[in-house]
């Protein structure tokens, strides 16, 4: 029977093979795009790396952090294959806009080669792309820079090149991602050691945590998505440490601090005592976004590396969560509670009266 789906079906197949062929020879081949990571810039000048938002868009950034002083140009070098018109996108954003948009303190201007494409940057009233404009680039090395008009935060997360000029770059969420990923090419390392304890976050809780564990005998990993520790006590806040310590019944409590001391006024001990700790290892500029389970229990967490974009997985049998945020526990589905809670909840003595949000 001529009708039959089975005497078409290698017609068929050979029509929808054709049509998606067609389909994959126009608009790629056609069309080329370049996608730059603003982290990964080669020379980050004044510029820094910007990692706290990274849960909610998924990426760091370039801050221009120049306590309103135009800080140094970024710059980094792209290979362009094949000499056409380029249309620039850059994804950015008005940190002012939730007071008011029409104001911009954090503004900054993009160069290639020295050209600058469009105007100004940084004037989106939330994390998008903004149009930068077109500019005419020879096939070979060019140079990208940005440079700070005010020193005020502006921000700057990556940057598209494309000879495509409708291409749809989704402002966020999942489709962002997948798209990032494709175009940036990210590597997972998965570790082959496995930690009595992981510590997530190094301030300075999860510092003293740490250092106790190690001593204790536990084979400890502390990851810290800051190139140095200690929290609002590193060299990058510079917050001094407050509280008791050594107070009875516990009177042990607080010796590892005590030690540690100011971490911003003697950073090099700080330094020297975790180098010392033979069961301790640190990893710098990685934030953890992700965990794997088994059961109800954490057995891994992913990291990203908030320089290069590689991931990293870590196995542990314990894990700590000192991020600050409680972001591990809230990663591993664990109940939570954000606010002030009534004070004839838990009969504490300084707690309000009435519940709030405050946080």
């Amino acid at each position: 029977m001529k009708d039959n789906i089975f005497y078409r079906l290698p017609y068929l197949i050979t029509s929808i093979g054709i049509f998606l062929l067609l389909q994959i020879m126009t608009l790629p081949l056609f069309a080329q795009t370049l996608w730059v990571e603003a982290e990964q810039f080669e020379h980050k000048g004044g510029w820094v790396i910007d990692a706290q938002f990274m849960d909610q868009m998924g990426s760091p950034y370039l801050m221009a952090h120049g306590n309103g002083r135009p800080v140094e140009d970024a710059t980094t070098s792209l290979q362009i294959d094949k000499a056409d018109d380029y249309h620039v996108w850059v994804r950015t954003y008005n940190w002012n806009a939730p007071w008011n948009d029409s104001q911009y303190p954090g503004v900054f201007k993009l160069f290639i080669d020295n050209r600058q494409v469009g105007d100004i940057l940084g004037t989106t009233s939330q994390w998008g792309w903004q149009y930068a404009g077109k500019s005419r680039l020879q096939k070979g090395k060019v140079q990208i820079k940005l440079h700070d008009l005010t020193g005020f935060a502006g921000r700057c997360d990556a940057i598209v090149l494309s000879t495509d000029a409708a291409l749809n770059l989704p402002a966020s969420g999942e489709k962002l991602s997948v798209l990032r990923r494709q175009f940036s090419g990210v590597q997972k390392i998965v570790s082959e050691e496995k930690y009595d304890l992981v510590v997530v976050g190094g301030g300075v809780g999860g510092l003293c945590t740490s250092i106790a564990a190690a001593r204790l005998g536990l084979k400890t990993l502390m990851i810290q998505n800051r190139p140095v520790v200690g929290g609002n006590n590193s060299p990058e806040v510079s917050i001094g440490t407050l509280g008791g310590i050594r107070k009875e019944p516990y009177p042990e409590i607080g010796n590892v601090l005590a030690e540690l001391g100011n971490i911003y006024k003697n950073y090099a001990l700080t330094e020297k005592i975790i180098s010392e700790e033979k069961n301790l290892t640190v990893v710098y500029n990685q934030h953890v976004f992700a965990v794997t389970k088994r059961g109800t229990q954490i057995y891994t967490v992913i990291a990203k590396d908030i320089t290069t974009g590689t991931e990293y997985e870590y196995a542990g049998s314990f894990f700590s969560d000192c991020t600050g945020d409680g972001n591990l526990g809230y990663l591993a589905g664990a109940d939570y509670r954000m606010g002030r809670e009534l004070r004839s909840e838990f009969n504490e003595d300084m707690a309000p009266e009435v519940n709030d949000s405050l946080t």
